[in-house]
């Protein structure tokens, strides 16, 4: 089994390596126009080098539960003061850590 996932995690760390080269961010950013419902944001695209929309999540909405190193950057986020965490049911909800929710 070990050698199968060795080579398959080393390529997936290559692979994050080769597409964040320091002049990737040296290309124009394409336009950015964001939906009603959208943020736009600086360096929230890939390699963080150019705007992206995200919309923010609100306490209680579903929200992406795993960021894969080198994937796509992620649309949504939870809100300022949320966290996005499993509940009990196992899906995974922006919650509030804070002591008053």
């Amino acid at each position: 089994m070990y050698q199968i996932l060795f080579p398959f995690l080393t390529a997936i760390a290559a692979a994050n390596a080769i597409v964040c080269t320091p002049e990737i961010c040296e290309k124009p950013c394409p336009e950015v126009k964001c939906k009603e419902g959208e943020t736009y944001e600086e360096n929230a695209s890939l390699c963080e080098c150019c705007p992206a929309c995200i919309k923010y999540l609100d306490k209680g909405e579903k929200c992406p539960s795993l960021h894969i190193r080198g994937g796509p950057p992620p649309t949504t986020k939870c809100r300022e003061g949320l966290s996005c965490l499993e509940n009990e049911k196992g899906e995974y909800v922006c919650t509030c850590t804070c002591e008053n929710q």
